[in-house]
């Protein structure tokens, strides 16, 4: 098998393992939102407003990728070294609709989870700032491919918590997120093409 079809066939699995994935989350948060008496779905409100505030509220956070990507530093390279590696073929061979699908299935998966039903649930135990941090802590956790990442992501989570609180609207932090995540992305298949060789590299997983 020539590596061009291996990349379409690992595609392939990306594309069905980040829908199952991100997917399953969404209606994992409204089965556990059902259950603790939340209306998850019902957090989501569209309006022009909440889109308009979703657009610009992400801009800090490209603002911040562009910065950390521009420094460079240690960290940020095993973590671009680590998405290459995993999320090449998608990457390489995949094209804008892989890339919006996977964005904005994790933008409302993970909202759902860690702002719909953790936050709110935490909230109404602990207030509003133990909720945000604890929540924001546990949406780090499970991106923590790096310690580094870790930290970065706490403090995404912090910003999303704090957006979800501001608007009464989980539709902002939805948008937000997946939207960072398509430009992420976007700029990651566009390095990973113009690379001759976006693997390259060691093969250790990020520390």
């Amino acid at each position: 098998m020539s590596l061009a079809e291996e990349d379409r066939l690992a595609c392939q699995q990306i594309r069905v393992a980040g829908a199952v994935v991100e997917g399953g989350m969404a209606l994992t948060a409204w089965g556990i939102g059902w259950v603790l008496g939340m209306d998850v779905p019902g957090m989501i409100q569209s309006t022009g407003s909440a889109w308009a505030w979703s657009v610009g509220a992400t801009v800090p956070l490209v603002l911040g990728a562009a910065l950390l990507w521009w420094w460079n530093p240690p960290p940020v390279q095993e973590l671009v070294q680590f998405m290459l590696r995993h999320l090449g073929p998608i990457l390489r061979q995949g094209n804008w609709l892989d890339l919006l699908m996977l964005s904005a299935l994790a933008g409302l998966g993970e909202e759902a989870l860690f702002r719909g039903v953790l936050q709110s649930w935490l909230q109404e135990h602990l207030g509003l700032w133990p909720a945000i941090l604890v929540a924001a802590a546990a949406f780090g956790a499970a991106h923590a491919l790096n310690r580094f990442y870790f930290l970065l992501a706490t403090g995404v989570g912090i910003y999303l918590g704090w957006l979800f609180f501001y608007f009464e609207n989980l539709l902002v932090p939805v948008v937000v997120h997946g939207l960072y995540d398509l430009v992420a992305l976007s700029y990651l298949a566009y390095y990973s093409r113009r690379s001759p060789s976006p693997t390259a590299g060691t093969e250790e997983e990020p520390e």
